[in-house]
């Protein structure tokens, strides 16, 4: 597993694993007092990972292992998702800052979750939606 977000299970703060040892040792002294998450927002399990350093295969993140846990495989895992598992947490995270280097009002809600449709949103919905205004017809000169 390649990617995960840092410091609780629901962040939107992806991180992508190094997969060669020497940039590994440079990724675990920069992110020493963080924790590694399999995220909600990647589909994952919620489990805590860790980075695992490898010499003779790509370095990667893994399960934590846990005594109480139930022994049921984590989707991400099982569903083969890797590199670009979070490139909608990446997306989302520079279409904010895009918005606030532009004064965009918005920018801290790009991604909110949006209310579920009930009959009575549906309703205030379509009282509230404005109609299509008719268009005159164009006159079109005929021949004088």
């Amino acid at each position: 597993m390649q990617t995960a977000v840092l410091d609780t299970a629901d962040s939107e703060d992806p991180v992508e694993c190094p997969t060669e040892a020497p940039e590994m040792l440079i990724f675990r002294r920069e992110y020493l007092e963080r924790t590694f998450w399999c995220g909600t927002w990647l589909g994952g399990c919620c489990g805590e990972l860790t980075d695992r350093l490898c010499t003779d295969k790509v370095c990667h993140f893994a399960h934590k292992a846990d005594p109480d846990a139930v022994d049921s495989p984590c989707r991400r895992r099982s569903g083969g998702a890797g590199i670009g598992s979070a490139d909608h947490l990446y997306i989302k995270a520079a279409l904010a800052d895009w918005m606030a280097s532009h004064n965009t009002p918005g920018g801290s809600g790009v991604g909110a979750p949006v209310p579920a449709a009930t009959p009575r949103r549906r309703a205030a919905a379509k009282r509230s939606t404005p109609q299509p205004v008719p268009l005159a017809r164009p006159r079109i000169p005929g021949p004088s």
